[in-house]
């Protein structure tokens, strides 16, 4: 089976058609999900330290 340019160009028109409003729902989730990944990442970062200055507090006191 061949398939011609048109073939693929009206494939595209097609599924533009259907998609436009999803590819900003996309946009937006994929946004979101980020800035959540940002937000867990700097709590985790957080509790690191935390925990890392908890650890040489204990190591001083036992030295």
């Amino acid at each position: 089976m061949t398939v011609s340019l048109n073939d693929v160009k009206r494939q595209q028109q097609h599924w533009n058609k259907g998609h436009k409003v999803n590819t900003r729902k996309l946009y937006l989730n994929l946004n979101a999900t980020m800035l959540t990944l940002k937000f867990l990442t700097n709590e985790a970062e957080k509790e690191f330290l935390k925990e890392t200055q908890k650890e040489h507090e204990n190591d001083r006191k036992n030295n």
